[in-house]
């Protein structure tokens, strides 16, 4: 029916594939252009066309095509408007419109024939007709869908630029400036539906023109958020990696200069006391230990989930238990374990990957906890998940420096727990937090400051796998 329609018209149309292969051409268009000698059941191309006549511009069609640029120009007595037809389940099609100087009253012929509604209506993105002033006139209903508008009469004649955000607003008005100068405006930015869900939008806005003179505007958003998104989620990972490298060799660092510090000493003073030479090299065994273990960390992070396996049976409270063997070892006698249930639970996941995380959370109690505190642990099963909690009386952790403690090299200020502890690498909560990831589980942290803090390990039981 809409074939049917747009062949009736004076108005010259024609449409294209993005191979350059035409899948529709009306009368007028075979007529302004020249191509009656081509029989109507020939398969024309685009390229062909242009070949054939001079009053298309290959380049515009290029840019149409490869970066879906809208156009515009006089011709030869015609005014050409190329642009993209989007459909629905596929990719859009490019579109030419071919206007004749001396019967502008087809414009008003397609509009009274509805093929201009026709149009208007079947593109997937968010259309607008505006007056001359950027005043709102017509939204499409898919417009209105994405919009989530329920009631267009409430917008209409109202400035289409108000609708937009304070921070928004300018690039929305210089696109509107460019189009009531004859051009095409194009921007990106957020705005909020009318139920207040904030979208990213692409923006054309393009001239309605009669002759020279701009009678309206035409305003396409598509909703771009998702690629908005990764793009932000690119961003942040870059920053994340540039910071991670800046960390990293901030860490490194101070190990190295311990170490280079103390050697030069032995070798500048070679003849010191034997007990304050023993001294200097403990201090460079402890840096070289602690260089290690940034070293060891920084690898687990690097080969993240690759190095997690997702075949074995794990009786989780067996891991449990062993972990909490070898964090009371490392405790020796300075603070006080309590063993709270550790039900019998089974699931699949990385044996090994799971004693650690337990380890990492037990060993940071100990950390945390000053001698003759108590550290807590305890499984159970609860909702359909394996529920593992570790709970100390230590410092505590203040609420400013909680979303935080998962980061890579943060760490607490534990000067009122062992002034003479070198610490750890600053990767171990970071570590824990990948592998209950790796688990598709969630690592919490309940705390306040001199109150002590909990660590609440939730891993599903309907999963039989680790990401790989």
């Amino acid at each position: 029916m809409v074939s049917a329609l747009l062949g009736q018209l004076n108005l010259g149309l024609l449409m294209f594939q993005p191979d350059g292969q035409i899948t529709f051409i009306n009368p007028a268009a075979r007529t302004l252009l020249h191509l009656q000698d081509f029989a109507e059941d020939h398969l024309l191309s685009i390229h062909e066309v242009c070949q054939h006549c001079h009053n298309l511009n290959a380049t515009c069609i290029s840019r149409l095509l490869l970066h879906g640029i809208p156009s515009q120009e006089w011709v030869q007595g015609l005014q050409v408007h190329y642009f993209l037809l989007p459909e629905p389940a596929g990719a859009a099609q490019g579109a030419i419109a071919l206007l004749p100087a001396s019967t502008f009253p087809a414009v008003q012929e397609f509009q009274q024939q509805g093929a201009l509604d026709t149009l208007f209506e079947i593109s997937p993105d968010c259309l607008k007709y505006m007056d001359a002033q950027g005043n709102l006139l017509r939204m499409n209903e898919n417009g209105r869908h994405l919009m989530q508008v329920d009631d267009f009469s409430a917008l209409q004649n109202q400035p289409w630029s108000e609708l937009w955000p304070e921070k928004t607003r300018p690039r929305v008005l210089q696109a509107m400036r460019d189009a009531q100068t004859g051009k095409i405006g194009r921007f990106q930015g957020f705005c909020p539906t009318a139920k207040n869900i904030m979208r990213c939008w692409d923006v054309v806005v393009m001239p309605i023109l009669e002759g020279p003179r701009v009678v309206g505007l035409v305003a396409s958003s598509r909703d771009i958020t998702e690629q908005a998104m990764l793009e932000q989620q690119e961003r942040e990972q870059a920053e994340a990696q540039k910071r991670f490298v800046s960390d990293a060799a901030h860490e490194l660092r101070t190990p190295l200069a311990a170490i280079q510090g103390n050697l030069d000493v032995i070798f500048r003073y070679p003849h010191i006391e034997e007990s304050e030479k023993k001294e200097i090299l403990q201090d460079v065994q402890n840096s070289a230990a602690r260089l290690s273990r940034l070293v060891h960390d920084m690898l687990q992070l690097a080969r993240g989930r690759t190095g997690v396996k997702s075949d074995e049976e794990v009786l989780l409270h067996e891991v449990a238990l062993s972990a909490w063997r070898d964090a009371q070892r490392i405790s020796g006698s300075k603070h006080h374990f309590e063993l709270g249930l550790l039900e019998p639970i089974e699931l699949y996941g990385d044996t090994d990957r799971l004693k650690q995380l337990t380890l990492i959370l037990l060993e940071n109690a100990v950390k945390y906890t000053p001698k003759g505190g108590t550290i807590r642990l305890q499984l159970e099963e609860q909702g359909g998940t394996a529920q593992l909690r570790v709970q100390d009386s230590g410092i505590g952790i203040a609420p400013e420096n909680q979303h935080h403690i998962f980061e890579r090299f943060f760490r607490v200020d534990r000067t009122r727990v062992d002034s003479r502890d070198p610490g750890g690498s600053g990767l171990g909560l970071p570590i824990a937090k990948w592998i209950v990831e790796a688990h598709h589980g969630t690592l919490e942290v309940e705390s306040a400051l001199g109150q002590g803090s909990t660590f609440v390990v939730r891993l599903p039981l309907q999963e039989c796998s680790v990401d790989p």
